[in-house]
């Protein structure tokens, strides 16, 4: 099987924005790291290009937040990622 199921036509669309902070998204490339039993572990390792999220939440905000965004790819199949994030307080030291 080939690792060059993705590609950089696809397309991301947010489909819920966070409640508690905004999102952007960017387009990256990242390394593979697939679980085991996928058919695909075999291109662990390897670069491909994707998408990545910059979180910020509202100031002062500490708590639970989510996002969901949607992958289209250039074949037509579509994926739903859902973000759980967890919000701490930042030390002053930052």
């Amino acid at each position: 099987m080939s690792c060059d199921q993705r590609d950089d036509h696809n397309e991301y669309e947010i489909m819920q924005e966070p409640e508690h902070g905004t999102v952007e998204l960017e387009h990256a490339i990242s390394v593979v790291n697939l679980a085991k039993n996928s058919p695909f572990v075999h291109c662990n390792g390897k670069k491909a290009p994707g998408t990545s999220s910059k979180y910020k939440a509202k100031d002062g905000y500490e708590g639970k937040d989510d996002l969901v965004v949607l992958e289209i790819g250039s074949g037509g199949m579509a994926y739903q990622r859902i973000a759980h994030i967890i919000v701490h307080k930042r030390s002053k030291s930052r």
